[in-house]
């Protein structure tokens, strides 16, 4: 009866050991919200390790973030970067990866219009509880409703975010300018 139960644990055991470690790998999505100077709010979703530091960033969403536009001049826009809508040429779908220490960055110049999105910055605190750093955002918006064809750019903007800081909630429908 005893030798029963010895083999019973030993084989629940067994299971278990196998199963630990690929729960423990799987990578877990965590969010960081902030602000940009002067004025819009940021958000990142990040991939993190079992140890809790960022690996990757998966996302990048802001909003109300002022923008100089061709013809409509000073506006503020919205940004959203996933996996889903963006594919980054000859790499895949939309991730920067982040250094071990902490550091990142990316660039993308529109083939078309020549228009350049990049962001940089640096994870720090324990466990990588805070990032701060720069991005610029260009694009080109073709014409809707009252707004003409036309190319708009941020310049270089400061950001500083939290983890698990406010997420930024896009409108339903993301129009290209408000």
């Amino acid at each position: 009866m005893r030798a029963g139960i010895g083999i019973k644990l030993a084989v629940g055991l067994a299971a278990l050991a196998l199963v630990a470690p690929a729960a423990a790998s799987a990578a877990k999505t965590v969010t960081y919200g902030g602000t940009v100077a002067p004025k819009g709010t940021i958000a990142m979703d990040t991939k993190v390790n079992r140890f809790g530091f960022v690996k990757k960033i998966i996302a990048l969403r802001g909003a109300g973030i002022p923008s100089q536009c061709e013809s409509s001049g000073q506006l503020t826009i919205n940004v959203n970067l996933n996996r889903e809508n963006t594919v980054i040429p000859g790499k895949g779908p939309f991730e920067i990866k982040v250094k071990r220490n902490g550091k990142f960055g990316f660039s993308f110049t529109d083939p078309q219009y020549n228009l350049t999105r990049s962001i940089k910055g640096k994870f720090s605190g324990r466990k990588d509880k805070r990032v701060a750093g720069e991005f610029k955002y260009a694009a080109h918006y073709p014409a809707e409703g009252y707004y003409p064809e036309e190319n708009c750019d941020t310049g270089l903007l400061d950001y500083s975010a939290t983890k698990g800081g406010t997420d930024v909630v896009l409108p339903q429908r993301i129009l290209a300018r408000r």
